[in-house]
């Protein structure tokens, strides 16, 4: 009879599952540690694309307002400003 450390037998398939998710104090932690960090990297990508979101109606809003502005000097004709906010995407 052969004498198995690990305590699990002669299959050694209970060993091998202990061995391959590490289930010891070590393992536990690193894959705690794990499911932090993919956490943060899916909470930092969707706040990415919120921002970016935020970003670009920022920016065509201070194109309407530079536009608005050019309009009432008169530096550009009412097609010219209509044309312009169709092209940023607003409508009226």
């Amino acid at each position: 009879m052969i004498a198995y450390a690990d305590g699990f037998g002669e299959t050694g398939h209970a060993c091998y599952f202990g061995r391959f998710f590490n289930f010891s104090l070590g393992g536990w932690i690193m894959g705690l540690i794990f499911l932090v960090v993919v956490g943060l990297v899916i909470y930092y990508a969707i706040k990415g694309l919120k921002n970016k979101d935020t970003k670009d109606d920022e920016l065509i809003q201070e194109a309407l307002d530079a536009v608005k502005l050019r309009y009432a000097k008169g530096e550009i004709t009412e097609e010219e400003y209509k044309k312009i906010k169709r092209e940023l995407g607003v409508e009226g």
